[in-house]
């Protein structure tokens, strides 16, 4: 980026990704996570019942977003902040959600 001068040069970049080695990136603290190394993970309501597995993840000015797809195609996203995704292990999330954020 050292030749990116100006407005032109910058805008030409607009809708480059930028992609770096897993290897180069740099330690993450607890509590943060890549996004990409959620999607695929199970999602779990804290009752324990598999609600479908995160298909992507949308970063919002306010707060990051899962987007979950059901076994059975549904779709909806969850706000990823602890009082809604109380626990992220290696192979699960689990969610506590209020009534209706699933009804889409």
């Amino acid at each position: 980026l050292v030749d990116i001068g100006d407005k032109n040069a910058a805008d030409a970049l607009v809708g480059v990704q930028f992609v770096i080695d897993p290897a180069d990136r740099r330690e993450l603290e607890d509590g943060e996570w890549w996004a990409e190394d959620l999607i695929g993970r199970r999602v779990e309501s804290v009752d324990g019942v598999v609600l479908g597995s995160v298909s992507d993840v949308v970063t919002g000015s306010a707060q990051n977003r899962l987007v979950v797809r059901g076994d059975d195609g549904s779709r909806f996203e969850v706000p990823f902040v602890d009082e809604l995704v109380p626990t992220v292990q290696d192979d699960r999330i689990v969610v506590d959600l209020p009534d209706g954020l699933t009804d889409v």
